[in-house]
């Protein structure tokens, strides 16, 4: 008989119409809804059935299958682990309970907790430091317990994708894992840069908008500049603006800019009279005074 959570399982498979042979990998009730769960989503993102198949097995726990899972998704073919003998595991259970002997005669022990992770799946921008200490609640109350916590190494998140980390937990009869997925995004808008932000031209001269770039650079794609949007067109008023944008494959958006002021030619320049034309009289000849000649008077 089925659990409500199962139960529940079952319902999302077949909203998400898996086929019938994808539905029998998972919907069984010696499988638990976390791993039902797994499996679901598996083969939801198109994994075989047939390559899941071997993993879908009550003795093989949650953790282990969504590692399976995730090397089916990377294209890897795991090998399926061997179903551990019944003896080995009565022979772990005596280790374990003459292990525990010396505790009935030290007083009443601390019950070491199960570790708790603060979720399931987290993201991070680009350039954020993962620090895995800070998404486990009760690392402090285990180790005080006397419990061991293996955290995974902190990164830096250089570049967009998907990473899966794993939380270990051992000591005082407990063994743990917990996986916990790494989103990391870009968060950065890219930096756009003119030349200049006011600018000045004739009436009827001609605009190149993207003449005024200087710069485009991105945190991830390097050079978006030819991704730069801008108009050429102007319109009629004295002084506007001109909208320079770009985005980057994240979907970040950038954007500028540039006042430009249209001048008209100087007033004086329109309004001057015309030169005056040359005069169609005729050349006047210009002869010196002739000097004059006075004769003697005889008497």
């Amino acid at each position: 008989m089925m659990t409500v959570l199962q139960r529940e399982e079952i319902r999302r498979g077949q909203e998400a119409h898996l086929c019938e042979e994808a539905m029998q990998v998972f919907a069984d009730s010696k499988l638990n809804y976390r791993k039902m769960s797994v499996l679901r989503t598996a083969l939801a993102d198109g994994i075989d059935p047939d390559k899941l198949k071997p993993f879908a097995k009550s003795w093989i726990p949650a953790w282990q299958i969504e590692e399976f899972t995730e090397e089916l998704r990377e294209g890897n073919l795991p090998v399926p682990p061997k179903r551990p003998f019944p003896l080995k595991t009565v022979l772990l259970c005596l280790l374990a309970c003459t292990a525990a002997l010396p505790l009935l005669f030290c007083g009443d022990p601390k019950e070491v907790p199960e570790m708790e992770l603060s979720a399931e799946e987290v993201r991070l921008a680009c350039g954020m430091q993962f620090d895995p200490r800070s998404y486990i609640r009760n690392v402090q109350e285990i180790e005080e317990a006397g419990g061991t916590v293996i955290l995974p190494e902190s990164f830096t998140a250089d570049a967009p994708g998907t990473k899966l980390v794993q939380y270990r937990q051992e000591g005082a009869g407990k063994r743990i894992r917990k996986n916990l997925r790494i989103t990391v995004q870009d968060e950065t808008a890219p930096v756009l840069k003119l030349k200049t932000e006011k600018t000045e031209l004739l009436k009827e001269a001609p605009f190149s908008c993207h003449s005024y770039v200087f710069s485009v650079s991105d945190n991830i794609d390097n050079d978006l500049g030819n991704e730069v949007v801008c108009s050429d067109v102007l319109d009629d008023a004295e002084t506007q603006k001109v909208r320079y944008s770009v985005k980057d494959r994240a979907g970040n958006e950038a954007s500028a800019y540039l006042e430009v002021h249209i001048a008209d030619y100087p007033e004086a320049l329109r309004q001057a009279d015309p030169l005056p034309e040359a005069s169609s009289a005729p050349a006047v000849s210009y002869r010196p005074p002739q000097p004059q000649v006075i004769e003697p008077v005889l008497s």
